[in-house]
């Protein structure tokens, strides 16, 4: 019998990979939430279970989901030897091959929201740090704050060029 703990972990997984096929094409909000749960086969409800934040505990745990799901396909990458190579490759794939680009316009739309800035904030924090331990960074001193603060304007400036641009390949 699988424990608790590792069921929600299980759902909270599938909710959101079957989220990331539904926001392409809906908002996020109830009526998303609401199609990703019946999809899921969840019972009404439940997801106030798996993200006791509401819809800002749904979109946290998205990025979260992608930070892994970026470190996963890096893991089966070669490494390049230079950081700069490793922090670029690691930001690539992070913006354009985790989720379609609609996704990435939606989400961000969401945290420029004024009651999301300082829950997109703590992401991009989030992912920048994860990118760069990728990248091998096991700084603790001041350099730990300033490798990261100039990695967060180069990712944020990044994810709006990102979506901006139309053009083919991007």
């Amino acid at each position: 019998m699988m424990d608790i703990k590792k069921k929600h972990i299980e759902s909270r997984r599938l909710f959101l990979e079957h989220l990331v096929l539904f926001l392409e094409e809906m908002n996020l909000g109830t009526d998303l939430i609401d199609k990703t749960e019946k999809a899921c086969k969840f019972s009404e409800g439940y997801h106030h279970i798996l993200f006791p934040g509401g819809i800002s505990d749904i979109a946290e745990s998205l990025e979260d989901w992608m930070d892994k799901k970026m470190l996963n396909m890096l893991q089966n990458q070669e490494k390049p030897a230079r950081v700069r190579a490793k922090i670029a490759s690691a930001m690539m794939l992070r913006l354009t091959q985790i989720v379609p680009k609609e996704v990435c316009i939606k989400q961000s739309s969401f945290f420029l929201m004024p009651q999301n800035v300082l829950v997109g904030n703590k992401c991009a924090c989030r992912t920048v740090d994860k990118i760069w331990r990728y990248a091998g960074d096991k700084s603790t001193d001041f350099n730990y704050y300033t490798k990261r603060g100039l990695l967060m304007t180069v990712y944020l400036s990044a994810i709006n060029f990102y979506c901006a641009d139309n053009s083919d390949g991007y």
